[in-house]
């Protein structure tokens, strides 16, 4: 019988449907996800996010456009909520900041710091940085 902290193979599942609606250079985008996991010892946990940003066009050059954005998760565990459950999950809300700096027409390079702000916090800061290059 497998035991609350053993090394498993469990595929996760995520289904999502999101949503973008833009008014000039304003933009709110969001999406809501689930997550399934194929063993019951992870929960199952819905996701919900809510953001809104600005598309700040540049004429240079080399920096063509800079894109902040601010964002709300909520994170809902549907099952595991027991207090006596080893694997307890609790709901969170974490908010994120960041921008996207767009470089030419195919490059983007994105920063953003999240923390959560509800408790008990599972974490204090999460920075997050990505690079894209379209080709």
């Amino acid at each position: 019988q497998p035991q609350v902290g053993d090394a498993r193979d469990i595929t996760l599942i995520q289904p999502f449907v999101g949503v973008y609606c833009g008014h000039g250079n304003w933009y709110v985008h969001g999406f809501s996800s689930c997550l399934y996991p194929t063993d019951t010892i992870a929960p199952v946990v819905l996701f919900n996010d809510l953001g809104v940003g600005y598309y700040w066009r540049c004429n240079g050059r080399f920096l063509t456009g800079i894109v902040p954005t601010a964002e709300v998760h909520v994170s809902t565990p549907m099952n595991h909520r027991n207090d006596n459950d080893p694997e307890r999950r609790r709901d969170t809300v974490d908010l994120t900041g960041g921008a996207h700096f767009l470089f030419g027409s195919r490059t983007s390079v994105g920063v953003a710091v999240g923390t959560p702000v509800t408790g008990p916090r599972p974490f204090s800061v999460e920075g997050l940085l990505n690079f894209n290059w379209r080709y």
